[in-house]
C-alpha cells in the first residue's frame, strides 16, 4: 500500500528508453518468481525504444509481468511475449501471456485499487498492482487496457504519446 501510494511522487522525467534493456531490469527485478515458475519470457522484434519515466514505466512493466507469471492454471509453465510497436498516436508496449484470462464483464474493473477477481488462497497479492500499472502509465501521459479471454490468456497494453521536449517531438 505503502508502495502504491509514493507512485508519482517524484518528478517525471521522460525519456528515450530502451525495451530490451528495461525488460532486463524487470527480469533481474522477478528472477526468484521467474525461475520458480520456469516461465520463458520474450521480446518481439520490432520498436525498441520508448519515451517513458523510466520508474513508472518499470513500476507498469513490472507489475504486468508478475501478473503473467502468477494467474496462470496451476502446472502450467508460464509463456510471456512483450512487445513495443509506433501507433497513431505514439507509442503501444504490450504484454501477452498465456494465462487464465479475463472474462469481458471484469475486465473494466481490475485496474481499480483492491479489486481482486480471485481468492487470496488462490492467487496471493492484495489487488494493487494493476491499479500501480494504471496510476503509472496515466502519469506518464498514457493509457492502459487489456484483450482478455477467460481460459485463453490475456495481453495488457500501454499506450504512451510522442512528448514534445523544448521544439522537438521525440520519435518513440
Amino acid at each position: 500500500l505503502l508502495e502504491f501510494g509514493r507512485i508519482g511522487r517524484g518528478a517525471i522525467r521522460l525519456q528515450p528508453i530502451s525495451v530490451p534493456q528495461m525488460v532486463d531490469s524487470c527480469r533481474r527485478t522477478l528472477q526468484h518468481e521467474i525461475r520458480a515458475t520456469e516461465a520463458h519470457i520474450a521480446v518481439s522484434e520490432g520498436q525498441t525504444v520508448l519515451c517513458a519515466d523510466p520508474i513508472l514505466l518499470k513500476v507498469g512493466l513490472s507489475n504486468l509481468l508478475a501478473n503473467a507469471l502468477k494467474f496462470v492454471t496451476p502446472g502450467t509453465v508460464p509463456h510471456v511475449t512483450i512487445a513495443a510497436s509506433v501507433t497513431p498516436g505514439g507509442c503501444r508496449l504490450s504484454v501477452e501471456d498465456n494465462g487464465i484470462g479475463i472474462a469481458p464483464e471484469h475486465q473494466a474493473r481490475i485496474f481499480q485499487p483492491f479489486v481482486r477477481l480471485h481468492g487470496v488462497e488462490e492467487y496471493s497479492g492484495f489487488g494493487l498492482g494493476l491499479a500501480a500499472v494504471q496510476k503509472a502509465v496515466e502519469l506518464m501521459g498514457g493509457r492502459v487496457g487489456v484483450t482478455s479471454a477467460l481460459g485463453r490468456g490475456s495481453m495488457f497494453w500501454m499506450d504512451l504519446g510522442r512528448p514534445e521536449v523544448g521544439n522537438e517531438v521525440l520519435n518513440c
